[in-house]
This record gives structure tokens, sequence and C-alpha cells, in this order.
């Protein structure tokens, strides 16, 4: 899948103000319910797939699927990303879906991977749920991405102990009753085990009663609000939303950028709520915010506020609104003559192909998705990225799919291995890793908590564009503070 270039600045929930409305589906009965997420329940129809499974709508193109099946009416299997009932989508040359039946191609076969080892080799189901279609989509999509490229690898090398991956991507089109819907379907109907990688920036909550009523975990991606801090059953691999806002500005400061200008909309909390953040750590993080002002999203130039910025000195700019909206502002301000430094939304590779991006500033909630050289975990995504998804721009949530889908692996390794798969075991594993464990670099610290809500972390991965490229002056090593 290729994924839109991304501007200069950090969105942050904006997609609320933009969120398409769907119907709610039928209510499914609740028996068998905890039989299911506890894997004592059917496998559901249809070949096992690196890719995605879909049900319903209209599914897309995507990357080289592990296995070649077709399900039942309205399931099938794909690569990259499909959706539900909603918008399709497409990615790299792989299987296609019609109406719900699909081919994959290339890869391993999933049926049959892994099976030359001992123990169950039942197949493994995960879901992906998030809000992948419309404004909310350009930010959330690339990590649903990420997953099903780690699960096509993840098939490709024989399963995990064993057990062929299927990984089922829907959409919930950013409406809260929907994704409480699917996520019911999803269990009950089915049977997954566990959530990898949502994106679910506008309806997290809505799925957090019930996710706890029938212990199926969700592991990743999250995006640092409280929400992802308030249920045992999250595990968010991403940090602290403050404190990426410090990071930010940390970085910016060690790049020699220490005077802020601080553009905020008007549409959204999460836009005031980000300025707040700047306000309150401005100082801590060696930041000076010499101008601040309220726009709007539906502006059309931004001449005004990009003389004052420079009037007023400022050297870095965050921009904090839609994504549309911080292209306009770059371009009133290159207008002027006047190319601050400005604060990455989504830091990607795509970033580095325009020169009024030199010196963007990136705090990253995953490893450096551009590559640390020599590093073997960042070395396996690259490669991976290449051979599943050649066209698909990697960036920083692109990587915390993928970071979420190898911290359910080590989950899963940890609490079920050749057992039967079942949410209990991933669970256990999920508990049993160690405090301040990060995938050897591929994710923050973690700070899972048996039986009680996880902490995200106060850290990030410092990154820069420099001379047309991404830079990581720590590399896999997270920056941490004390907020």
């Amino acid at each position: 899948m290729h994924t839109a270039r991304r501007p200069a600045l950090r969105a942050l929930s904006i997609s609320s103000l933009l969120a398409l409305v769907a119907a709610c589906g039928t209510a499914i009965p609740h028996k068998d319910v905890v039989a299911a997420a506890q894997g004592s329940g059917g496998v559901a129809q249809g070949g096992t797939s690196g890719g995605a499974l879909t049900t319903g709508g209209t599914g897309g193109t995507g990357v080289p699927g592990a296995a070649t099946g077709s399900g039942t009416t309205g399931s099938g299997t794909t690569g990259a990303l499909s959706t539900t009932g909603g918008t399709s989508t497409s990615g790299t040359a792989g299987g296609t879906t019609s109406g719900g039946s699909a081919t994959g191609t290339s890869g391993a076969t999933g049926a049959t991977a892994g099976t030359a080892a001992g123990g169950d080799h039942s197949p493994i189901i995960v879901g992906t749920v998030g809000n992948f279609s419309g404004a909310p989509g350009v930010v959330n999509k690339p990590s649903a991405t990420g997953v099903q490229v780690w699960a096509n690898a993840v098939n490709a090398a024989g399963g995990i102990a064993g057990h062929p991956l299927k990984v089922i991507v829907q959409d919930d089109q950013a409406d809260p009753a929907r994704y409480r819907q699917i996520i019911q379907d999803l269990v009950e109907n089915k049977h997954v085990i566990a959530f990898v990688g949502n994106g679910t920036s506008t309806t997290v909550q809505a799925g957090t009663s019930y996710l706890e009523k029938v212990r199926v975990p969700v592991i990743g991606s999250g995006d640092g609000s409280p929400a992802w801090q308030s249920s045992k059953m999250q595990f968010p691999v991403v940090g602290n939303a403050d404190a990426l806002t410090y990071g930010d500005m940390s970085t910016a400061v060690k790049q020699g950028k220490n005077k802020m200008a601080l553009l905020s909309c008007v549409e959204a909390s999460s836009c005031s709520g980000w300025a707040a953040a700047a306000k309150k750590y401005a100082a801590k993080a060696g930041m000076t915010i010499v101008y601040s002002a309220t726009i709007s999203i539906t502006q059309a130039d931004f001449t005004s506020e990009c003389l004052n910025a420079r009037n007023a000195g400022a050297t870095v700019m965050a921009v904090i609104a839609d994504q549309n909206t911080g292209y306009r502002a770059a371009a009133s301000c290159s207008q002027q003559g006047y190319k601050p430094s400005f604060i990455a939304a989504d830091p990607a590779d795509a970033d580095t192909q325009k020169a009024s991006l030199e010196g963007e500033i990136g705090a990253m909630h995953t490893f450096p998705f551009f590559g640390v050289p020599g590093n073997p975990q960042a070395d396996e995504f690259s490669a991976a990225i290449k051979r599943y998804g050649a066209d698909t721009n990697k960036s920083m949530y692109l990587a915390s799919g993928w970071a979420s889908g190898k911290l359910f692996q080590a989950a899963f390794l940890k609490g079920v291995g050749t057992a039967k798969p079942t949410s209990k075991g991933v669970l256990d594993g999920l508990w049993g890793l160690p405090k301040g464990d990060t995938l050897n670099g591929l994710i923050l610290p973690i700070n899972f908590k048996r039986e009680g809500p996880a902490t995200s972390p106060t850290c990030w991965y410092p990154g820069f564009i420099s001379k047309g490229k991404w830079v990581a002056p720590d590399g896999m090593k997270p920056t941490c503070v004390k907020l």
C-alpha cells in the first residue's frame, strides 16, 4: 500500500472531527464467548494468510498472501489492507478479493507452514481493527499495513512455534458503535484470541468494557492518550502523549532550534491539549515559545502567522491541526522566504524527498523506521517491507504496526508456544515479559501489570532529517525522562 506523504505537524486525533458514521450491526448472542476467547471454539472459515481476512464489503489488492483459500460468503484471504463494509484500498501485488472470496499468491502455504514442529498446529487468529478510512485513515492505516507485513514474514518463516498466522483486518469507520460490534463479532464468530495493532484513535474506549469481560487483549499500537492506559486488556507500544510532545521539543533543542512558533487549531480539544502540554514542558525541554496563535483547519492562507513567527525569531514551528492544514501553512511560510524546521506528524521516508522539510524533527514512538545500519531488528523490518510491501512508504505508524506484531509474537512464544492458541496464554505471556523490556530496541520500555492497566512510558526515539536523510542520533536506544 502506498501511504500519503506526511506534512510537518503532529496530528493528535483531529480525525475525530471528520469521522465517518456507519450503521450498527445486529447484536450477537453472548453464549460461548468466554469459551471462544479462551481458544475452545472453532476456527474461522477461510484460508490462513499473512495478509488480511476480509468480511463483507469490497476488498482490495495487497501484498503477497501466505496461502490460497476461499472462505465462506463474505470472507477470504488477501494481502495489504481491506476494509469491511466501507472503502476499499489497494496495495502491492498479491491476493485479490471480490465479494468476500479471495486468492492469495506467492509465499509459503499458510495451512501447512510449521507442521514439522511438534505440538499443536492450529492457526493463530488475530484481529486488527481501526479508523482505516476517511480522514482518520491517513494516520491509522499504515499501522495495519505494518501488522500485515509482519504476518507475511512470520508465515514465510513457518509461523509462530508451528502455528500459521491469520490476520483479520476491519475498518470501524471511526464509529464507536461499529467498533464495538466488530470486535464482538471477531471474538464470538471468528474466534480471534487477540487484537494486534489497532488504529482506534477515536473509538478505543467503546470496546474496553467488552474486552475486559471476555478477557481478550489489545496489543499496540495506541496513540499515547490516557484511554490506552485505562484498561488491563490494553498493551500499548507507544509512549505517553505528553512525552512525545516533550520529545519533539527536546529533539529540536538538540538541533539548535530552541525558539518555537505554536499554531493550534480551534476545532478539536486535542489541538489545545497538545498546545497546553507544549507550554507546560517547554522550559524543561529548553524550548521558548516565542509566538502562539490559534488557527482553523478551514484556513486557506497563513501568511500573517508565518510573518509573525519569523518576526518573533521562531526557528521551529509546530502546526497542531490536520495534515493538509500543515501543508498549507508550510507553503505560506515558504512563499515568504521563511523556512523554519517543522515538527513531523508522522515521520516518513517520503519527507526526505521535499527540500522544504530539511531539518524536520520527529520524536518517534517506535524504533527508527528508516533503519539503523547493522542492527538486526531494523534490518529485519527493512527486508520484510522490501519483500512484502515494496510500494509502501516507510513511516512511524507503519513501524508501530510491525512492532505491535513483534510484541504479540514475543508474548505468544512465552505464554503459549506449541500449545493450543488461547487469549489466556497470550495474556500470561504479556504479563510474563520483563519490566522495561524493549524487544532489543523495537519498542519503548514496557510496564505491564498483571490484572492492572499498563503505563505508557515517557520515552521516545529522536530523529531528524539531515542532508536529505533521516538520522537516529541514538540508534535503537530510546530517550526517557520523568515528567
